[in-house]
This record gives C-alpha cells, structure tokens and sequence, in this order.
C-alpha cells in the first residue's frame, strides 16, 4: 500500500503518533501558498505536511494499523 492509496481520515502512524490523512492541500507557508500531502493531528501534536515525493512511499501495514516508513 502506498500513501496515494489512502483514504481521506484514514489513520496513520507517523513517529508513533497517530495522524489523520487529510490529502493534498493548499497551505500557507511564509508570504506564499503551496500544495502538499497533509496528516492532520490526533493527538496534541503539529500537523505534518509533506511534498509529493511521500506520495509513492511505501506504507507499512500490520492488524489494521498503518505506518508510514
């Protein structure tokens, strides 16, 4: 499986935390917008927002848990 693969609000470990799939968005970075994948939070931590080259990566996959490698 691999992130392209994923549903919209489908969980996923990061570092052990717990994010939500959010897809590709429009983000605000300094003074301009960019896309990027996006993993909304679960927990009290940041979100992560990544470029396309994660869209090919390879997810690991174990008892309905998903990580990212």
């Amino acid at each position: 499986m691999k992130v392209r693969d994923l549903k919209i609000d489908k969980e996923v470990l990061i570092n052990g935390f717990k994010y939500a799939y959010k897809g590709v968005n429009k983000i605000r970075m300094s003074g301009y917008w960019v896309e990027k994948i996006v993993f909304k939070a679960i927990d009290t931590q940041e979100d992560k927002h990544f470029d396309f080259k994660v869209f090919n990566k390879d997810l690991k996959v174990d008892n309905e848990k998903i990580e990212l490698k």
